[in-house]
């Protein structure tokens, strides 16, 4: 088809929403454009894992090199960690484990109260509270009276001991 001098060509626009008419096409990007978004990949990749610009593609240099111009990457604040203090934790109530490892280490059963001392601050902690004064009083009660025993039993043994070695030498040893 010709176009002769006189035609007249005439433009419909489509309506408002509806597609134009024709195949669909993406223009191509200027070259004003800056480089694609595969290439700006390219670069950052670059640029974390420490590679060589000089083996990046073409484009990948310019973005590469684009990127480097505009201060990247900027430099950011450590994040710091979520604080936390325990010191915040509200303290725990005396529970029955914590009256029953004090009563228990008062009475001599020091592993009983050693044991529902640990207990109570265990699900203290679980319930991130602080565990109770009587709690601990009773776990520390119940080591430091453990401790007396065991050295009581050694005292004790030893003193059967050295009897029983006495008894056994003859006397005008």
């Amino acid at each position: 088809m010709s176009t002769q001098p006189g035609d007249e060509t005439i433009v419909v626009t489509p309506a408002r929403g509806a597609a134009a008419p024709g195949p669909s096409f993406t223009p191509a990007p200027s070259p004003q454009s800056g480089p694609g978004p595969a290439a700006v990949q390219e670069a950052w990749y670059a640029r974390t894992y420490e590679q060589d610009p000089a083996t990046l593609s073409p484009a990948g240099r310019e973005a590469y090199g684009r990127l480097q111009a505009a201060g990247w990457p900027r430099p950011q604040a450590p994040a710091s960690a979520p604080k936390d203090d325990r010191s915040s934790w509200p303290v725990a109530l005396a529970d029955g484990m914590a009256v029953g490892a004090l009563i228990t280490s008062l009475c001599g059963f020091s592993v009983i109260g050693i044991i529902l001392g640990a207990i109570h601050m265990s699900n203290a902690h679980k319930r991130r509270e602080r565990a109770s004064a009587v709690g601990c009083w009773g776990l520390g009660l119940g080591v430091a009276s453990l401790a007396a025993e065991i050295i009581l039993l050694i005292l004790f043994i030893a003193a059967i001991a050295s009897a029983a070695s006495a008894a056994s030498y003859p006397a005008g040893f």
